[in-house]
């Protein structure tokens, strides 16, 4: 357990806790850096609260036990890579803050299944690859607000078959949608 006053959890502080099964982040914790709980493979559920704005690259990569997550709206910056190869992963909520979905953010969590955007949702643009490999992910409701889908930002989404684009989408980039089943 985090003692409360601490504001910022620092590079690497948990990397490769590979015991750590859950930890208790303190309200007064406004950033996560990157890669604090990579590789923490026995990590099954983690509570982001709604006073987090940070969460940094690689934060969470390979954490393969955990099972969902939930982003809460506070959170604004989610950079590169934040969940990749969380292997496990089934569903995702994405809270209304953020506004880019960063470079591979959820790459190759084969697992995940749901996306759910919040209704009013910030988001601008959907990084590249950064759900690429989610090979479980049958459907996505792109939110309105997204002017951009990056290069390769759902390649090898093998059963995703149904995509809800909205109208203020302006960029679709080259393979954005490669290898799924709407190829099929």
């Amino acid at each position: 357990v985090l003692p409360q006053g601490v504001t910022t959890i620092g590079d690497n502080a948990f990397n490769s806790c590979r015991a750590l099964e859950s930890i208790n982040i303190p309200d007064s914790v406004t950033t996560i850096n990157d890669s604090v709980f990579s590789y923490c493979r026995a990590l099954t559920e983690i509570e982001l609260h709604n006073k987090i704005t940070t969460i940094g690259e690689s934060s969470f990569m390979s954490c393969s036990a955990l099972t969902e997550i939930e982003i809460p709206d506070s959170v604004t910056t989610l950079k590169k890579d934040a969940f990749a190869e969380c292997t496990s992963l089934v569903s995702v909520t994405i809270g209304g803050g953020i506004e880019q979905i960063s470079e591979s953010t959820f790459y190759g969590c084969a697992a995940l299944e749901t996306v759910v955007f919040d209704e009013e949702s910030k988001l601008t643009k959907i990084g590249k690859h950064a759900f690429s490999k989610a090979s479980s992910l049958v459907s996505i409701e792109i939110p309105t607000g997204v002017k951009t889908i990056d290069a390769n930002a759902f390649s090898d989404c093998e059963k995703l078959a149904t995509v809800t684009l909205c109208d203020t989408i302006n960029k679709v980039g080259a393979h954005a949608f490669t290898a799924t089943a709407i190829y099929s």
